[in-house]
């Protein structure tokens, strides 16, 4: 709605990005009568930016801080959950390893060594599981606790346990 002449006046003495900034921020003005006459004026006179424009700028750049946020959360919660899944991995194999050296008796009085120093809750169903001939995540936890130093993936074993 910008006069040629007035327009090409305008490109002569402000740059492109000035003028592009002012017909951005021109629907923020809500001019009440003469739109282009106000969007000259902005620009003429190189006016702020608008409140409404700030805020909603504010607002953009909380969402993009929030997101990079739920984004950097979630990576983080893949790249533990992925170590657990690692040590647990690493716990089974030596515990495997150990199995192996053992006899079944040694072996199942390790296992009582084990359930005696879980929790009465805990316990219960790592003896029920046991008992269906399978060792669940607190069993296992328990075992490698004691056979195993801190370090169980360097493979070193309790002092006493003969192997």
């Amino acid at each position: 709605g910008v006069h040629e002449g007035v327009a090409k006046k305008l490109v002569l003495r402000f740059s492109a990005e000035e003028i592009r900034q002012q017909i951005e921020w021109l629907r923020y003005r809500k001019p009440t009568r003469n739109r282009a006459g106000m969007l000259v004026k902005a620009i003429e006179e190189g006016w702020a930016a608008p409140f409404e424009w700030e805020e909603e700028q504010k607002r953009k750049e909380q969402r993009r801080r929030e997101e990079a946020m739920k984004v950097a959360w979630e990576r983080r919660r893949e790249e533990e959950r992925k170590a657990w899944e690692e040590r647990r991995e690493q716990r089974r194999q030596f515990l495997e390893r150990v199995r192996e050296t053992m006899g079944e008796e040694e072996w199942g009085e390790w296992v009582k060594k084990a359930l005696e120093t879980l929790p009465e809750g805990l316990k219960r169903r790592a003896e029920s599981d046991w008992q269906k001939g399978a060792i669940n995540p607190f069993l296992e936890l328990a075992l490698f606790r004691l056979l195993g130093s801190r370090e169980g993936e360097k493979g070193a074993f309790v002092e006493g346990t003969g192997l």
